[in-house]
């Protein structure tokens, strides 16, 4: 008598193939979640760094960061793609404090990593979090 060959997997193989999917894609939402926070911090980059372009022209013809935000002038405002609310939280004659804080979803899960990210006048980029100023700055 010939036994016949039965074709298909046993039960170990398809849990091993399904294990290694598993890791492979856990290791791909990382990933993917790590890009997505870098990109989320660029439109905080930009942002400040616009808005600091803005007020050192202003400064070139009025010699006083001051004169550059008028006395009712809102002294918020969000970043291009909404993640990030921009504030001037030190403002004088002759210098100013950008600080970008995280909005929405991206600050719940960026409140340990890069909680704020702040600009000054000199051009001094700082953050707060558990990262590191050049993680967080991308430097």
């Amino acid at each position: 008598m010939m036994r016949q060959q039965q074709a298909g997997f046993t039960l170990i193989e398809v849990a091993i193939v399904v294990l290694i999917l598993g890791i492979i894609s856990a290791l791909a939402y990382n990933g993917y979640q790590s890009q997505a926070d870098q990109s989320r911090r660029s439109d905080a980059h930009r942002t400040l760094t616009d808005i600091a372009q803005r007020l050192e022209r202003c400064y070139t013809h009025q010699n006083d960061y001051q004169e550059c935000v008028n006395d009712g002038d809102d002294t918020t405002w969000d970043s291009a793609e909404g993640h990030y609310e921009i504030s001037l939280s030190e403002l004088n004659r002759s210098s100013f404090t950008l600080v970008a804080t995280p909005q929405g979803f991206h600050a719940d899960r960026d409140a340990n990593r890069c909680s704020t990210l702040t600009l000054s006048h000199t051009g001094r980029r700082d953050s707060t979090g558990s990262l590191e100023r050049e993680d967080c700055w991308g430097l």
